[in-house]
């Protein structure tokens, strides 16, 4: 007796090359980057694949229409109505396309590190003098930088001058799929516990409640630091990113950091991220002006309404409603 499984009719029409998803070459994930930062944040990739079911919300269509064509000129309408999930589930079984990875692979998105570290607004200082120094003793600490980067001092002063009170940071151009661990998803004592930084790259002060801070291009860092998911984030996520402070740039070049689930003595400790407790508070912000109100504190001038200007000392905009000042 044939214990052979008979092929079924159907399976004639499925092609021999199957794939569903179509990734032309102007499509990113560049725009999406709270969506980016959701994956970071819960380390893994599903919310990219949850957007693509929302995308593409029958991506064997084609295939199934023409395999429809095909068996109805054969006169087999029939059986096609019949196994239509069969041949449904054949298509996506031989399916060899990748839509995440080929997005993730055309997106060139900003990240950053925040090392924990606030820098006071030197001008205000009693002894801006000092205080420089200071700040910048910190900060050359904080990066790791010893007597062999002495030549960087002046300019690592200069950003703690023009800081204006803001945080400390490292950006990079780089793909998040290197920061995203598997093993770390399902338990989260296995995630990455080390992140280094050997090469040259974007060092900055930023303040993203403001718009404001300085950035110094090209230092060279060789320096390990505790990792920590909440201090790393994808730039334009901030209120006011480091793209939006200075004019759009895109970081194409220049060191990219490593991550490690390896334990090591010689990493520095960083302090606790506020960006995601500042992104928080934005997001309460945006739902209380969506509701038809707004939020005394809040300084973004779109989301007040009815704002007018008061010429009376101290002169500036007021929002009638929360009573918001934006002085002149």
């Amino acid at each position: 007796m044939d214990t052979m499984t008979e092929k079924k009719v159907w399976e004639e029409y499925i092609p021999s090359y199957v794939s569903l998803y179509y990734i032309d070459r102007g499509s990113s994930l560049d725009g999406e980057t709270d969506l980016l930062q959701e994956c970071l944040e819960r380390n893994e990739l599903f919310p990219i694949s949850e957007k693509i079911d929302d995308w593409w919300d029958y991506p064997e269509g084609p295939y199934m229409d023409e395999i429809k064509g095909k068996m109805e000129d054969d006169g087999l309408g029939d059986e096609f109505e019949e196994s239509f999930e069969e041949i449904r589930e054949a298509l996506w079984a031989k399916d060899d396309s990748d839509p995440v990875g080929e997005l993730l692979d055309k997106t060139e998105v900003n990240l950053y590190y925040d090392l924990g570290l606030w820098v006071p607004d030197i001008y205000w200082d009693p002894d801006p003098d000092k205080a420089a120094d200071y700040w910048t003793e910190k900060v050359m600490d904080r990066l790791g930088l010893d007597k062999k980067n002495e030549g960087l001092k002046d300019e690592i002063r200069t950003m703690v001058l023009q800081g204006c009170g803001a945080y400390l940071r490292i950006y990079w151009g780089g793909d998040i799929r290197k920061f995203i661990n598997h093993e770390g998803t399902k338990d989260p004592k296995k995630d990455f516990r080390t992140i280094s930084f050997k090469g040259n790259f974007l060092v900055a002060l930023v303040n993203p409640t403001e718009g404001s801070g300085d950035r110094l291009w090209d230092t060279p860092l060789d320096v390990k630091y505790t990792f920590s998911r909440e201090n790393l984030r994808v730039s334009k996520t901030d209120r006011y990113s480091m793209e939006d402070i200075w004019d759009n740039v895109i970081i194409r070049e220049g060191g990219e950091p490593t991550v490690s689930t390896q334990y090591e003595k010689k990493a520095k400790r960083v302090g606790e991220s506020v960006a995601s407790k500042l992104r928080a508070r934005e997001k309460e912000y945006e739902k209380t002006f969506k509701a038809g109100s707004c939020t005394f504190g809040d300084t973004k001038y779109s989301r007040h309404r009815d704002v007018y200007y008061r010429n009376d000392y101290p002169c500036g905009h007021v929002c009638p409603h929360c009573g918001q000042f934006w002085i002149d």
